[in-house]
């Protein structure tokens, strides 16, 4: 009987193990669609550094230039992130962001694991990016947040 039972401990520790791995697992690739948010910022802050402040409207090769390994304003394009769930190299698609205060209130909004969101704003002078986390929700703003984490060049209004 208590070979038993050990055996039945033994099998419960290693499902709450691989629980855990998996949670962590998912963890890495949730962190590596904000580093891949971060890159689509960096692009696009240098792409607006090089034509007067304003923003691409789309992505497009002059923006891929900006990427890793392009040439910037000299036209060659860079290398696109890595979605982590399809180990697949990916483009940031276009958004559907219109409006960036109601955005930021409401809850999570359904974008496929790994992908990457950029929307232009405001006749080219504001932009917001957001992520596919690993449930197909935007990736939260925080831990048990259920608002979206979007990087952006507009602050958000302090409600007083």
């Amino acid at each position: 009987m208590r070979k038993y039972l050990t055996a039945g401990a033994a099998l419960l520790f290693c499902t709450a193990c691989g629980s855990l791995a998996d949670k962590v697992a998912i963890e890495g690739r949730d962190n590596q669609v904000k580093e891949n948010m971060r890159l689509c910022q960096e692009a696009v802050e240098a792409y607006a550094k090089d034509h007067g402040g304003k923003y691409p409207a789309v992505v497009d090769n002059d923006l891929k230039a900006y990427y890793k390994d392009g040439s910037g304003k000299g036209k060659m394009i860079g290398s696109p992130p890595i979605n982590p769930f399809t180990n697949v190299p990916e483009w940031p698609k276009p958004g559907q962001i219109i409006d960036l205060s109601f955005e930021r209130k409401r809850m999570l909004s359904h974008i496929p694991p790994g992908r990457i969101e950029y929307t232009c704003l405001k006749d080219g002078y504001a932009y917001a990016i957001i992520g596919g986390g690993a449930d197909g929700t935007a990736i939260p703003r925080a831990q048990g947040v259920n608002r979206e984490l979007i990087l952006t060049n507009v602050r958000e209004d302090k409600q007083r």
